[in-house]
């Protein structure tokens, strides 16, 4: 009973030392002990005439021998199915706990979904005013024979106006509204373009790409944003007069996406949160915390895996690594996989 306790409760090892231990003793007990006749079974190794097998140091009886052999084979036995079951029940444990935290990080994906969309609803007739506005006061100061300086300052509120709005429209799409994305036909040159895509000092940035026109089929402004977010964090992390290194490795079935930024790195702390919603280490207003999670979010439901590597003062390497669909691969990028519609990247 103890050992089947010890091997539902403790690690494998442990269990396994114990089991050894008890062994020992357990044997140890058919050579050193104190007889008792009263016993049946002493009384009936000690009677003369049994039938005896020789034994390690001395000679047990038949039954004994047998008596140990059992043990022996039940305790190994018991051992081995009690440790399995465990294991499986602590697989399945992480694995449903795996799944909880994947449904709720869902949940909160979908109410920033919501929230960001109707903030862009509400906000969308405010600025189209302000920007028709902006547009005449331009015309008239112009027409007025206003200096140049101030029809500027009118063309400046026009674009910060259009700014807000792509802003809005960015909100939305971060927000997991572009998760539900068909997979496109498309390659990791241009996965890599729109990754860069608004990417400020893109100069900075040192991209290698083993095959660049070799066929994916994979989500592209998804991930494309996905990957944003890790460049834009790696170029905030690094010096000004550092580069980002970026590096794409495509195989048939796995695309494989390596960040690696000069930084001053992650402590372990920080590393645990590091895809935390609303969870930055940048100064106030230049960061909603949200760009590593909806990262995982993205990556998550591609059944990808993504990754942290970071030193102290030594800066942080983000790995992202994305099953592909074999369709693709096969028929290549301007065709669509069986029963599907060819789309063309756009």
């Amino acid at each position: 009973m103890n050992i089947v306790l010890a091997a539902v409760l403790l690690k494998p090892r442990a269990t396994f030392a114990l089991t050894i231990v008890a062994l020992f003793a357990y044997t140890a007990l058919f050579f050193v002990h104190v007889p008792v006749r009263e016993l049946d079974v002493m009384s009936y190794l000690t009677q003369p005439g049994t039938e005896s097998t020789p034994f390690f140091f001395g000679r047990l009886s038949v039954y004994l021998a047998g008596l140990l052999t059992a043990f022996v084979a039940a305790v190994i036995v018991i051992v081995w199915f009690v440790t399995r079951v465990s294991s499986e029940r602590g697989t399945l444990e992480r694995e449903l706990s795996a799944r909880q935290q994947s449904a709720a990080r869902a949940e909160r994906l979908e109410a920033l979904g919501t929230l960001a969309a109707g903030a862009a609803h509400e906000l969308a007739s405010p600025l189209s005013t302000i920007a028709v506005i902006a547009k005449d006061l331009e015309r008239q100061l112009l027409a007025v024979g206003a200096s140049e300086e101030v029809a500027e300052d009118a063309r400046l509120i026009r674009s910060e106006v259009g700014r807000c709005r792509a802003i809005l429209d960015q909100m939305a799409i971060d927000a997991g509204q572009s998760l539900g994305e068909s997979q496109v036909a498309t390659t990791a040159r241009e996965l890599l373009a729109e990754a860069l895509d608004t990417v400020r000092e893109p100069e900075r940035v040192e991209v290698t790409i083993d095959d660049p026109e070799r066929a994916l089929g994979v989500p592209r402004r998804a991930l494309g944003l996905a990957l944003r977010q890790i460049i834009k964090n790696a170029l905030d992390a690094s010096p000004l007069d550092f580069h980002v290194v970026v590096r794409v490795d495509v195989t048939p079935d796995t695309l494989r996406v390596v960040v690696r930024d000069q930084g001053s790195g992650m402590d372990a702390q920080t590393l645990a949160r590091a895809t935390d919603p609303f969870f930055t280490t940048k100064e106030p207003g230049k960061g909603m915390g949200l760009g590593l999670f909806l990262t995982q979010t993205v990556v998550e439901r591609l059944a990808g895996n993504l990754a942290f590597e970071s030193v102290k003062d030594r800066g942080t390497t983000v790995k992202v690594t994305i099953p592909l669909l074999p369709a693709w691969s096969k028929q290549g990028w301007g065709a669509a996989p069986s029963g599907g519609e060819r789309k063309e990247p756009t």
